[in-house]
């Protein structure tokens, strides 16, 4: 192998972990779409799903800190994203009582979504200065308060003539493509963090939080950038998920959500970015399976009738069957391996040359010579 070669093999080996995550999702994401509506609506929101989990693992991920919070940053992006695509003329009817800013700006789905992003961040940088002074299982309980007091507010925010933080004809103006461009970025966010010397930073105080102090890391403000780039990328989720679905409530950025997302990580393996991809892509293919057969359907073939409620319990048995038996998660904690076939094999050690057999004539001893 030459020089030539061997750089590009170390450059591969580098930016594979990314790199083979957005070829993976790409080939599978282009491949189940538009066979019908329903699936591509379902591989839609598993690439939602994918954004979040993705986001989730740069926090949770990378600080070792389990947060509950995060899904309250979806909620945020969600409202702002979605205020602000309303239609114009359906604004007065639809949220007459929301600020004005609201009431007399429309803006495009791109530009709504990285706005509902932005905004979340700032969020999650105020209220993370007195959280990610916490640890362990204090930092827990104080993200899971904010998740309460976020879905607390919207429940009971009006900014329609319904309650319950009702928001609708939101437009439904998202497809398969554009979710998919959406998740490769975060991917690829990701993994850029993951190799910054702020990532780095705060790996180590996930490994040992007193060696990293004493060598003069902020543990605080390192988890403090990594819970706001998660956020952002929950904010942005969640507008996309609004122009997804056209309408939802607070409801929906709650447990229930915070449970799927925190399953997908952990059953996948929270500390490595292929494990937050292959736990999604497994914990939604279960979930799709056993949606069509609560409903009465079949899937290849199969029809069974599963009550509803069936999904939730069948993922937290799951759940707890990995923690027993692979308590790092179906990938180990590992990044996704460089394959070893074509330009990529790694190349055979060349021959040995063989030592010659030494003759006794060359192997005695010359007599030493006495004066």
């Amino acid at each position: 192998m030459n020089t030539a070669q061997l750089a590009t093999r170390r450059l591969t080996s580098r930016i594979w972990p990314a790199l083979g995550l957005c070829i993976g999702v790409s080939a599978v994401s282009l491949a189940l779409a538009g066979h019908s509506p329903g699936l591509d609506q379902v591989l839609i929101i598993a690439l939602v799903n994918l954004i979040m989990v993705v986001g989730l693992s740069v926090f949770v991920g990378n600080s070792g800190v389990v947060s509950f919070g995060q899904v309250s940053f979806m909620a945020i992006g969600a409202y702002i994203c979605g205020m602000f695509t309303i239609p114009h003329i359906a604004k007065g009817v639809i949220i007459p009582n929301a600020p004005s800013v609201f009431q007399n700006t429309t803006l495009t789905t791109t530009v709504a979504v990285l706005l509902g992003g932005v905004v979340a961040a700032i969020v999650a940088y105020i209220v993370s200065i007195p959280l990610m002074r916490l640890t362990g299982i204090g930092a827990s309980i104080g993200t899971l308060a904010l998740l309460l007091i976020v879905h607390t507010f919207f429940a009971n925010w009006k900014p329609g003539s319904s309650g319950g933080g009702n928001l609708t004809r939101i437009p439904t103006d998202t497809n398969v493509n554009m979710m998919l461009g959406w998740a490769l970025i975060a991917i690829i966010v990701a993994f850029l963090y993951q190799q910054t010397r702020f990532g780095l930073r705060v790996r180590a105080a996930r490994e040992d939080e007193v060696a990293a102090r004493a060598v003069g890391i902020n543990v605080a403000r390192e988890r403090r950038l990594a819970f706001t780039l998660s956020a952002l990328m929950f904010g942005i989720a969640g507008g996309l998920y609004g122009h997804s679905v056209g309408s939802f409530s607070a409801n929906d950025f709650f447990l229930s959500v915070t449970f799927i997302t925190l399953a997908m990580l952990v059953f996948g393996g929270s500390r490595s970015l292929f494990g937050a991809v292959a736990g999604t892509a497994a914990v939604s293919a279960v979930s799709y399976v056993i949606e069509q057969w609560q409903g009465g359907g079949d899937v290849l073939g199969l029809s069974i009738s599963l009550p509803a409620g069936t999904r939730e319990l069948v993922v937290a048995a799951v759940l707890i069957l990995v923690l027993l038996l692979r308590p790092d998660g179906i990938t180990g904690g590992r990044e996704l391996p460089l394959p070893r076939i074509g330009p990529f094999k790694r190349p055979r050690p060349g021959p040995v040359d063989s030592v010659p057999p030494t003759t006794a004539a060359a192997t005695q001893s010359r007599p030493v010579e006495h004066s």
